[in-house]
């Protein structure tokens, strides 16, 4: 008789059941085969709900090997052989391997899905890492969290397969059909992503990496939330944070795992093993410019070894709380949804454009907030502002986001009065910066009203007396974006204005 333990982790599935194969070897001759069919079960040996099986009619000076496998109802689903590379769904696999469109094959029905494979090779780290993000995704049921299809996890190379999403990544998508979408679309996106999220808190999960990179798109324009503790080394990011006793370093990155909220102890390692806001803005208009480089951040978890030694976070994401104290919430994942609404309404542009991690997070303790997107309907902005607060606290939930979007969906008029930010004078732009104390300094210039401000030089802020290299860039991008937004009024300024990196 047979007999075995369950498995450990069933990945939150109830419909686990047992497969035992057998093999019969020859002694000393290495020469093994399936066993003959004169073997007798006591129970079929492809369909056991317990934990036990007796065999019978075993023929002496024979070898026998029975391996037991468990199963649920995403185990090993029957692939297409052939594999086309998907270029568009997301970033190469670096970490683990490449990513495919391939076909489904079930009884009378072929389905379009995306496969991630894990590379030959392998660390026992990595397999469990890779089959991680799966046990998660598979506890997840929800129109706008991206569906596992199934595990092939007795094969090489070891596979995940996801629901096909035909647009791919959301910022990329967005970037590359700049200003072609109205706002009840953009809106029912971001409605689509709120309800996943809605889901996730529900399920008590914080996802910590909500970002437009991590969100795919169908042909439906329906938003999904993906990357769900698929732990990943991105070693061509250099500008995501390392954050380690409230320092920035410039070192190697290290990987995240996702964090399920785990009773009084938050800190706890996710069982399937991976574990007053300010009114001032950044400028008067948000910019749209070409971004080339995707950045990527992660974190370690506390509960992590390697977080006495600190880990990448995604600043231009992450809640002022998150990134301080390594407090992840739902709460967070709201401040971080604040930041997609913004790339949305932006049509996929970088937060905080050049600005570098370590003035983002200067700037948002300061009580800064992102400047609303060009035509950004007043009461998305409003909503973006409210997912900004710095007391967690009286952050909206998730729920509210979805009843607030719901009711501007089903009221499209409200969607035409759009935000807007017209400094009327000199003191008025400067206080909107937190740059109020160089007020008298620009009155004493030429440069002494807002039609002149927009034909200044980066020089020129200098020549103000101003030293400080971090106030000189924040007016200057503030400048930039008053020379934008005049552009769009079609009020002539100076043509050439260098990035104000170029100078500091």
């Amino acid at each position: 008789m047979l007999h075995w333990l369950p498995p450990s982790n069933n990945g939150g599935r109830e419909d686990v059941i047992y497969v035992v194969t057998c093999e019969q070897c020859l002694p000393d001759q290495g020469d093994c085969q399936p066993c003959d069919a004169s073997l007798r079960y006591s129970e079929d040996p492809l369909h056991l709900i317990g934990t036990s099986l007796t065999v019978s009619d075993l023929e002496p000076h024979l070898n026998y090997t029975f391996t037991v496998e468990a199963r649920n109802g995403v185990s090993s689903p029957q692939i297409w052989p052939q594999l086309h590379k998907l270029a568009r769904q997301c970033q190469p696999n670096r970490e683990f391997g490449e990513v495919y469109k391939g076909i489904l094959k079930l009884p009378g029905k072929e389905t379009p899905v995306a496969i991630k494979t894990l590379k030959s090779g392998y660390t026992e780290k990595q397999r469990r890492d890779f089959l991680s993000e799966a046990s998660i995704m598979g506890q997840f049921c929800h129109h706008n969290i991206i569906r596992l299809e199934g595990v092939v996890s007795k094969y090489k190379p070891m596979m995940i397969i996801t629901e096909h999403m035909e647009n791919g990544a959301l910022d990329k998508f967005l970037k590359d059909n700049d200003a072609e979408f109205s706002a009840i679309q953009l809106v029912g996106m971001l409605r689509g992503i709120a309800a996943g999220m809605k889901y996730l808190s529900e399920m008590n999960y914080v996802h910590r990496d909500l970002a437009a990179r991590n969100i795919l798109v169908n042909s439906q324009l329906v938003c999904k939330v993906s990357d769900f503790g698929l732990s990943r080394v991105l070693e061509d990011d250099p500008e995501a944070t390392l954050y380690h006793q409230c320092e920035c370093q410039d070192l190697e990155r290290f990987n995240l795992d996702h964090t399920k909220q785990a009773g009084p102890n938050p800190g706890l390692r996710n069982p399937q093993g991976t574990g007053p806001m300010g009114n001032g803005i950044l400028g008067v208009v948000a910019r749209r410019q070409s971004v080339r480089r995707v950045v990527y951040g992660f974190v370690v978890h506390e509960a992590d070894p390697l977080s006495k030694q600190g880990g990448k976070i995604p600043i231009r994401w992450t809640a002022p709380e998150a990134i301080s104290y390594r407090k992840f919430t739902s709460a967070s994942d709201v401040w971080s949804y604040g930041i997609v609404m913004w790339e949305v309404m932006s049509f996929g542009e970088r937060p905080y454009w050049e600005m570098s991690n370590q003035e983002v997070m200067k700037a948002i303790n300061e009580g800064f907030r992102l400047p609303a997107p060009m035509d950004c309907p007043s009461a998305i902005y409003q909503l973006m502002m409210q997912c900004w607060q710095q007391e967690r606290n009286r952050r909206p939930k998730f729920a509210d986001i979805v009843s607030i979007l719901d009711k501007l969906i089903r009221a499209p008029d409200s969607l035409k009065t759009l935000a807007d930010f017209d400094p009327r004078s000199i003191a008025e732009w400067l206080e909107s910066i937190k740059m109020q104390q160089y007020t008298e300094s620009f009155m004493a210039s030429q440069f002494n009203t807002m039609d002149k401000i927009i034909l200044m030089h980066p020089d020129d802020v200098k020549q103000l007396g101003i030293r400080l290299p971090g106030h000189q860039k924040r007016i200057a991008f503030s400048i930039l974006g008053l020379k934008e937004q005049a552009s769009q009024m079609g009020i002539p300024s100076k043509k050439w204005w260098p990035s104000p990196t170029h100078y500091w």
